[in-house]
Formats: structure tokens, C-alpha cells, sequence
């Protein structure tokens, strides 16, 4: 059975590069969902992917959601929306009773049909996955929820703390409750921390390695004007440099290196080009 993978996207302009993830994640069989405004569903490229009214699962809590001190004027609302879409997720898992299902962000290259990632993480006692790439920051480029419960809670911890971006308030959520959520392996090493978080926790059940922002950063650079001639980029958060790593491809698909060889599961496309993965 084809594992549920959700995307939403809350603005108002049509992200070309969404059609581009929809299709790599086609690649590896997901059954794709698509939370989208029904004034830019004409913009999407339709096959296997299940289209839905965003506007149906909004409720007055969404509507009013706002984060204090970031710009509102800045790329269509982008500090509000990346935390403001856990919210309307919430609802549409809720609503659908979707279970053990993945989120990635609309710009994140899959690579792996997480058909064994799954059965692994439903086998732990958690109710969510994240990517910690710092003690303090979870870029969330992937995540996996059991079920819309642990998403209640994530909406209500986001509503009460409307200071801090996705990245920070999801890396708050998981040390808030440690006993629900569980972390991915970002690296084949383990990485000394005070935090006592395992940065490879679970590599030898999932024989994979999920990129939070580092490593789609450095092998394709960053979102400017000239991506390319950013490659190579440093994330100035993660807790370990990919520069440390070897990376190959075998038939179009990433590995990593350093103690181990593991394949990539995911690459969170800064650079906004996931057409070039395509080719």
C-alpha cells in the first residue's frame, strides 16, 4: 500500500518548483495529497497527486494565527505560513483520520519510497519524527506523524508561542516532549552534544540519513539569484560540516559517506532547482 505523503502550501502565489517535488515523489509510488488554495489548483500538474481545497479544513484559529516580529510583507507571509500549515494540517489529518503519514516541505527531493522507514518508526513507541540538525533548530524538510493526536499538540504548542519561527518552536516541541518525538539520522557518526541527542539515531534500522537544510545546501547551494555559484554552501547551524562527507550517485540516487556508506532519503532543495534531479 502506497504510503500517505502530505504537502501543503498556504500562499498565494504558485510555487513553480511544487510540481517538480510532486513528480520525484511520484517516482517512489507516495500516495500524494496536495493542501492547496482552490484558486491555484490549475497551476498544479494534476496526475497522481490528490488535490484539496485548503479553505475547507480553515478554521478561525488559522485565520488569526500570525508569529510577532518577522515581516508579514516578506515572500507572501513566509514566517507565518511555514508554522501556520501544521495547523491546517492538523485539521485535514483530523478530518481524514490519516494515519502514519509523511509531511515534507515544497521545495525537499525524495529518494526513497520509506516503505521500511515506516515500519520502523510504527514499531517505537513515538507518535512523530523530526529532523534535529542543532539542538535548538529542526529544520523540518521531513517529519512523520502516527496520527492527527500529536498534531493537536504541536497546533496548540505553535499557537502559544507566536515568537519563534517553525524551526525553532519544532526544535522546543522536542525537547518538551522527547517521550512522543523521536529524531532521524542525519549522519553515520555520533556527534558528542550536552543534549543528548543521538544525531544517527535509528541508522541502523533505517540504513538511511535525512537531510534537514546541510546537505541539499551544499551539494546544489542556496536560494539567490545564482544558485550555483553558491555550491559548496556551509550551514551556519548544523551540528556537523557536510564537507566531512563523500558523496556519490548510483542510477540518480545520493549517497553519503564518512564511517559508513547510507543512502540519502531526502534533499531539501534550498536552491529551489528540483527540475535538475528530473533530468
Amino acid at each position: 500500500m502506497a504510503i500517505p505523503l502530505v504537502l501543503v502550501h498556504t500562499g498565494t502565489q504558485f510555487p513553480s518548483y511544487l510540481n517538480d517535488c510532486i513528480a520525484l515523489a511520484n517516482k517512489q509510488g507516495f500516495d500524494i495529497h496536495l493542501l492547496l488554495s482552490g484558486e491555484l489548483h490549475p497551476y498544479v500538474d494534476k496526475s497522481k497527486v490528490k488535490l484539496i481545497i485548503a479553505e475547507d479544513f480553515e478554521d478561525e484559529g488559522f485565520a488569526d494565527y500570525q508569529l510577532s516580529n518577522y515581516p508579514q510583507d516578506f515572500k507572501d507571509g513566509f514566517f507565518t505560513r511555514t508554522s501556520s500549515r501544521f495547523l491546517l494540517l492538523h485539521r485535514y489529518a483530523q478530518q481524514t483520520n490519516l494515519k502514519s503519514f509523511f509531511h515534507v516541505e515544497n521545495d525537499v527531493a525524495l529518494f526513497d519510497d520509506l516503505q521500511t522507514t515506516q515500519k520502523v518508526l510504527e514499531a517505537t513507541d513515538k507518535e512523530m519524527f523530526l529532523v534535529m540538525d542543532h539542538p535548538y533548530r529542526c529544520v523540518p524538510s521531513i517529519l512523520w506523524f502516527r496520527s492527527s493526536c500529536i498534531l493537536a499538540k504541536l497546533a496548540e504548542f505553535l499557537r502559544l508561542s507566536l515568537s519563534h519561527t517553525d524551526m525553532e518552536n519544532l526544535a522546543f516541541f522536542f525537547n518538551s516532549y522527547r517521550e512522543l518525538v523521536g529524531n532521524l539520522p542525519i549522519i553515520d557518526r555520533c556527534i558528542e552534544n550536552d543534549f543528548k541527542i543521538d544525531f544517527n539515531n535509528k541508522l541502523a534500522d533505517l540504513q538511511l540519513i535525512f537531510d534537514g537544510a546541510a546537505l541539499g545546501q551544499y551539494l546544489f547551494g542556496i536560494d539567490n539569484e545564482n544558485p550555483a555559484e553558491t555550491v559548496g554552501f556551509i550551514n551556519e547551524t548544523t551540528v556537523f560540516s557536510p564537507a566531512t562527507l563523500n558523496f556519490t550517485w548510483r542510477n540518480q540516487l545520493p549517497y553519503a559517506a564518512s564511517a559508513g556508506t547510507n543512502k540519502i532519503a531526502n534533499l531539501h532543495m534550498h536552491c529551489k532547482n528540483l527540475k535538475q534531479l528530473l533530468q
